[in-house]
């Protein structure tokens, strides 16, 4: 039996490792008593005293609760965004498969979600375009009153009627700032409809044309659908029934509308920086680690190694960058002048704690 109770215990032992502290018994939650019992002779067939261990340890796993930690509801409600997320991506194939009133109803739903004020709809006056706008504030704090259009009907005339109706709610300024959100063409420039448009929306103009993405529209839908289910009472995140309330809240505190363009756009999240910005920013990061590793280096060097290390930058972009951790402070050029560029050393400043 001895031979038994150490193939048993050979075959527990990855458990018992997991376990702080260990248990008394090399053998539990296994009972030698049951295998005396079973086995009274004294002897057993190692095969036969395994199957049975195993019965053992089946009978007790299913006495047993097993207490599950609970899930956090952040990361329940991401995958049941990312798979709703996916569902949308594979249904909508162009922005088009989508009228005019519910983008504008998608787009309010995600604005309420994140918090915008005031948020009233139809804020155009022409019956014939006013379910395709609406107005808010688009942050807590601010006081100016935002008014956005989102019109993507292709036909030309119906373009220059609604800038027509456009021009109005902005020559009669019922709102600060007019934003036009449209992916569809603008027509020819010598066309009235474009000639409205380019004099309310163009360089020189306060108001703002935004260009929306398919994959924008991928969120706000996708925020639209969990809406809905949320308002029938038929969402559920991690085994309990989600209300709108609910839902807003969980979508600000996930972040799974941040990545989106459009909001990104309209100011309701920070734009992460563009590729070239980031580059930048890493070859600073460099320039200031190679500098307090070797204290003094010189000029050419330094632009040399910038150069091999971020092929993409030209001379001209990491002289920029020498220059803009030198206006940090981080870095002195020793003998600015008269030398000459390649003749000049850069040291290190240490910045005090």
């Amino acid at each position: 039996m001895e031979q038994v109770e150490a193939l048993w215990s050979n075959r527990l032992y990855p458990i018992h490792s997991q376990i702080n502290p260990l248990p008394d018994s090399l053998i539990a939650p296994l009972d030698k008593k049951k295998l005396d019992a079973n086995f009274p002779s004294g002897k057993a067939n190692l095969r036969a005293s395994l199957n049975y261990g195993g019965i053992l340890y089946a009978e007790y796993k299913s006495s047993i609760e097993i207490i599950k930690p609970p899930i956090d509801p952040i990361i329940a409600f991401k995958l049941i965004w990312q798979d709703e997320f996916n569902k949308t991506k594979s249904v909508v194939q162009q922005i088009c498969d989508f009228s005019g009133v519910q983008l504008i109803d998608m787009l309010q739903k995600n604005l309420k979600a994140l918090q915008a004020k005031n948020i009233k709809s139809r804020l155009l006056k022409s019956l014939s375009y006013t379910n395709y706008s609406l107005s808010c504030n688009l942050s807590e704090n601010s006081q100016k009153k935002t008014g956005i259009f989102w019109y993507e009907a292709p036909h030309m005339s119906s373009f220059f009627h609604a800038m027509n109706a456009s021009k109005i709610v902005i020559d009669n300024n019922y709102c600060d700032l007019f934003i036009l959100i449209r992916a569809a063409k603008l027509g020819k420039p010598n066309t009235k409809g474009y000639q409205l448009y380019e004099s309310m929306f163009g360089a020189t103009t306060p108001h703002t044309h935004i260009i929306p993405s398919l994959e924008d529209v991928h969120y706000l839908r996708t925020y639209q659908k969990l809406a809905y289910e949320a308002e029938s009472g038929d969402l559920n995140v991690n085994f309990q029934t989600i209300d709108l309330p609910t839902l807003e809240q969980l979508v600000r505190d996930s972040g799974v509308l941040k990545d989106c363009q459009l909001l990104q756009k309209l100011g309701l999240f920070e734009a992460p920086p563009s590729p070239d910005v980031q580059m930048k920013e890493k070859a600073q990061k460099f320039l200031i680690n190679l500098l307090q590793k070797e204290c003094l280096l010189g000029r050419s060097f330094i632009i040399g190694k910038l150069r091999n290390q971020f092929i993409a930058l030209s001379d001209v972009d990491c002289e920029e960058i020498l220059q803009d951790v030198h206006i940090r402070g981080s870095l002195t050029i020793i003998n600015p002048s008269p030398a000459k560029p390649k003749e000049q050393l850069v040291a290190w400043v240490p910045q005090s704690s």
